[in-house]
């Protein structure tokens, strides 16, 4: 069950709106609170205070990884006061990209290449549990340097 009082800060770069939308608006729906600049800014609001707030607020991070993202000094400091400040951090995979030093000790959820177990597998650790059980075991697993992972 989703916790109500948990607000969840998205950090992402534009070019991966689509997909940050498309998360924000599932979890709406499963009834949980998050916070996404393009929805949640009010026309004439100062963006920067607007975003320290959220920040402030809330519990968890998401932090939406691609190219564009790692290469964004915006989503990188707001991974790193929600790292310092000791939140909740759940990087995301949303397109293959070099993980930032600072994030490479979490593990990941990759919606890369399967939005659908992505979300099963962020749903579960919202909730503090493991990723489900992986039903893909027909692939090998791969040695990623962050655990055995299939491939």
């Amino acid at each position: 069950m989703p916790d109500a009082t948990e607000e969840i800060f998205f950090s992402y770069s534009r070019s991966d709106e689509e997909l940050v939308l498309k998360i924000a608006s599932a979890l709406r729906r499963d009834g949980r609170r998050v916070w996404v600049d393009q929805l949640d800014i009010a026309k004439g609001a100062r963006w920067d205070d607007e975003v320290e707030k959220a920040l402030k607020t809330s519990s968890c991070l998401l932090a939406i990884l691609s190219p564009a993202a790692v290469a964004s000094q915006n989503v990188m400091d707001e991974v790193s006061y929600a790292l310092g400040e000791k939140k909740k951090v759940i990087p995301i995979l949303a397109k293959a990209c070099d993980i930032p030093f600072r994030l490479k000790r979490l593990q990941f959820v990759d919606f890369a290449d399967d939005y659908d177990r992505g979300y099963r597998e962020l749903s579960a650790a919202l909730d503090g549990g493991a990723a489900p059980l992986r039903r893909d075991l027909d692939r090998p697993p791969v040695a990623t340097g962050r655990g055995t992972q299939l491939a």
